[in-house]
C-alpha cells in the first residue's frame, strides 16, 4: 500500500509540475486575454453610456421637432387665414372700385363718356359703355361701344375675360334683334 501513496505523491508532483509548465507557457496569453476582457468591458460600458445619451438626445430632438411642426402648422393656418382676409379685402376693394369707375379720372376712361351711358354688367365684364351721338353721321364716325373691365392692384383678367377680349379685338362682334311674341 505504501507504493499507492508513493504513486499518488509522484502523480500529484507530476501534475503540479505539468500545471506550472502550462501556466508559465500560457500566462502571457491569459494576461492579454484578461486585458482584452477589461478593454471590452470598458468599451461596452462607454458604448452603453453613449447610447443612453444618444437616446436622450433623440427624445429631446423628437420633442423639439414635434413642437416645431406644431408651430409651423399654426403659422401655416395663420398665413392661410391672413391670405383669405387679404383676398377678401382685395375683392371688396375691387368691387367698390368697380362701382366708382364711371366717376374716376383715369387715362383709359374718355372724359366725354357720359355717366348715364355706362351699363354695369358685373360678370364676366364689368361695364359696357355706350359712346354715341344723336347725329347719325357723327354717331357712325365717332360712336363706339366699349367693353370695360375694372381691375384693382395686381389682379388680371380671368381666362373667360381674356377669351371675350380676344373675340372683341378680332372684330367678331355682331348685332342681332330678336322678337319674341
Amino acid at each position: 500500500m505504501w507504493w499507492t501513496v508513493a504513486y499518488l505523491i509522484v502523480f500529484t508532483v507530476l501534475a503540479w509540475l505539468f500545471f506550472q509548465k502550462l501556466t508559465n507557457r500560457y500566462e502571457a496569453e491569459i494576461t492579454r486575454l484578461k486585458q482584452d476582457q477589461n478593454t471590452i468591458e470598458t468599451v461596452t460600458q462607454s458604448f452603453e453610456n453613449t447610447l443612453t445619451e444618444q437616446r436622450t438626445s433623440l427624445s429631446l430632438l423628437r420633442t423639439e421637432c414635434d413642437r416645431q411642426l406644431e408651430m409651423i402648422d399654426k403659422l401655416h393656418n395663420e398665413v392661410r387665414h391672413q391670405k383669405g382676409r387679404a383676398a377678401s379685402q382685395a375683392t371688396s376693394k375691387g368691387q367698390a372700385l368697380e362701382k366708382w369707375a364711371p366717376f374716376v379720372d383715369h387715362p383709359n376712361i374718355d372724359t366725354d363718356w357720359k355717366i348715364e351711358n355706362w351699363s354695369f354688367l358685373g360678370s364676366p365684364i364689368d361695364y359696357i359703355v355706350w359712346h354715341y351721338s344723336t347725329n347719325k353721321e357723327d354717331n357712325l364716325r365717332d360712336g363706339k361701344v366699349v367693353f370695360l373691365d375694372v381691375k384693382a392692384g395686381k389682379s388680371g383678367l380671368t381666362t373667360k375675360q381674356r377669351r371675350i377680349r380676344d373675340i372683341i379685338e378680332a372684330g367678331n362682334v355682331e348685332w342681332r334683334t330678336i322678337r319674341l311674341d
